[in-house]
């Protein structure tokens, strides 16, 4: 059995899907010690290939066959039996659960009112999307995915949003009248003046 084609895109996690294709062949050794190219024709009903999955949280459809004329290299020892092509994708809950607590962490930062709010759950945000990560990334991925730019975008925009409202808070209160002072008459004091003077 020989791996022809890998396709694998992690950086896609949650919503990628792997593909491998894979090719069975080989030769056989007769009792005068010939080498013989084993061929579909000789072993049709007498061996049968099966595929398991044993790749964690992955889905395998079903075997595609590929005709094998079309993926044999001039370089290959032999040709091959079968070829199959395998796709791994990951479960349904998975897609569901990233786009779900992505969208409730951004619902539960837009709904923050006025700068003091935000403020002062902006920690709390944080902590919930690294929380998010930890929960939908698994520990043995070493790849930025697009879970990991979905949420780094969520706090790029959070920055943001902190910035502007307090740029907006602070223009609202910079044009605050200024303190009250005693207005002083010119005449009333030149005339107290003259007064003192007669």
């Amino acid at each position: 059995m020989r791996a022809l084609i890998a396709r694998i895109r992690t950086s896609l996690y949650p919503f990628d899907q792997n593909q491998l294709w894979l090719g069975v062949g080989g030769v056989a050794t007769m009792p005068d010690g010939a080498i013989v190219e084993l061929r579909l024709g000789a072993m049709a009903g007498r061996a049968v290939v099966t595929f398991q999955n044993r790749v964690p949280d992955m889905i395998m459809d079903a075997p595609a066959s590929i005709a094998p004329d079309t993926v044999r290299a001039a370089t290959d020892p032999f040709g091959f039996l079968t070829v199959q092509a395998l796709t791994f994708e990951r479960p349904t809950f998975q897609h569901v659960r990233a786009v779900v607590l992505v969208l409730l962490i951004a619902i539960s930062a837009a709904m923050a009112r006025g700068i003091e709010e935000l403020a002062l759950g902006f920690g709390g945000l944080i902590l919930g999307v690294r929380g998010v990560h930890s929960m939908l990334m698994p520990q043995s991925m070493d790849t930025i995915t697009v879970v990991d730019l979905a949420l780094s975008r969520l706090i790029l925009l959070l920055l943001l949003g902190l910035t502007l409202c307090a740029a907006l808070h602070f223009l609202r209160h910079s044009h605050r009248p200024p303190p009250h002072l005693p207005v002083f008459r010119w005449g009333s004091v030149i005339r107290a003046d003259r007064g003192q003077q007669r």
